[in-house]
């Protein structure tokens, strides 16, 4: 799985069921959709939704997305920890040609 992909799963998960398929927009209004408490990836219009797709296929998907994002923000962070410690090491030095 690609960044983006996981970026544009987290923009959209808000604007449809990801059950039913019903869009933000054709709920009755006050009702909005509610994100997945654990991936925050994908969304639901009602609790039973939310329910009927953990049992058919997000249970296992939601497993595999966190551990995925759980990688990649370590490996995110150390990249920028690594970069942080690089640049203060070469403070007041010039620069490579």
């Amino acid at each position: 799985m690609q960044d983006n992909e996981l970026n544009l799963m987290y923009a959209n998960a808000h604007l449809f069921c990801a059950q039913c398929g019903i869009a933000q927009s054709e709920l009755k209004s006050g009702t909005k959709i509610k994100r997945c408490g654990r991936c925050r990836l994908r969304g639901y219009c009602s609790i039973n939704c939310q329910r009927v797709h953990w049992i058919t296929e997000h249970g296992e998907e939601c497993q595999k997305l966190c551990e995925y994002r759980e990688d990649h923000s370590f490996t995110l962070y150390m990249a920028r920890q690594t970069y942080k410690d690089t640049k203060k090491q070469n403070a007041g030095r010039p620069p490579f040609n």
